[in-house]
């Protein structure tokens, strides 16, 4: 039986692009100081959320910190 839930675990092969987007990630925040914005995009089930899971275990091996703002449910209504 297939359940549709983010993991901690790498299912998809993913692991190349956390530590892709960690490298990029921690190099904003050592040369940038504000606010910047990241956009996932996938269908649904495509492992958005796993993703992120991952990369924040992989930015807190560095003790930097992951927030997030998940918003599945938009369609073309601007979110606030």
């Amino acid at each position: 039986m297939h359940y549709d839930q983010p993991t901690d675990e790498d299912l998809l092969g993913r692991k190349p692009l956390t530590e892709a987007l960690s490298k990029f990630l921690r190099n904003i925040c050592m040369r940038y100081e504000g606010t910047f914005l990241l956009h996932i995009n996938g269908k649904w089930g495509s492992g958005k959320s796993s993703l992120l899971r991952l990369l924040r275990i992989e930015l807190e091996k560095e003790h930097l910190s992951l927030s997030l703002v998940i918003n599945a449910e938009r369609k073309t209504r601007p979110y606030y």
